[in-house]
C-alpha cells in the first residue's frame, strides 16, 4: 500500500516524503480529527484556566509527544477560546458536506 496524500495542512512527521492534498493538487482539503475538553458552561473560569495550562504543560512535554506520535496522532494545546473557534469553522464546515451530501436525520 502506498500514500497517496496526508489530509493535514502540514506534512505528517513519520511520513516525510507523503505530500499534503495541497501539494498533490487538491487545495483547500485540510480534514484533521481533534478532541477538546468540553466543561458546562458555568465552570468558573480559574477552573477552566488551570485545565488548560496543565494540558498546554503535559502536551509540551516530549514524552507524551513521543507516545501520540507512535500512536499516529500528534498533540497540541490550545486556548479555550482557539478550540472554540476551530469548533465553529468545523462546525460549518460540516454542515455543508451534510448539506452537499444530501443525507438528512433519521
Amino acid at each position: 500500500m502506498r500514500a497517496l496524500a496526508v489530509t493535514s495542512a502540514q506534512r505528517w512527521p513519520t511520513l516525510p516524503n507523503v505530500p499534503t492534498m495541497a501539494e498533490a493538487g487538491v487545495p483547500d482539503f485540510v480534514v484533521t480529527s481533534w478532541a477538546a475538553y468540553v466543561m458546562p458552561i458555568a465552570t468558573p473560569p480559574a477552573i477552566v484556566d488551570k485545565l488548560a495550562t496543565t494540558q498546554k504543560d503535559i502536551a509540551a512535554e516530549q514524552l507524551m509527544q513521543n507516545r501520540f506520535l507512535a500512536a499516529g496522532a500528534r498533540l497540541f494545546s490550545s486556548t479555550p477560546t482557539e478550540a472554540a473557534a476551530l469548533a465553529a469553522k468545523e462546525t460549518v464546515m460540516w454542515r455543508e458536506v451534510v448539506r452537499l451530501s444530501g443525507l438528512t436525520p433519521q
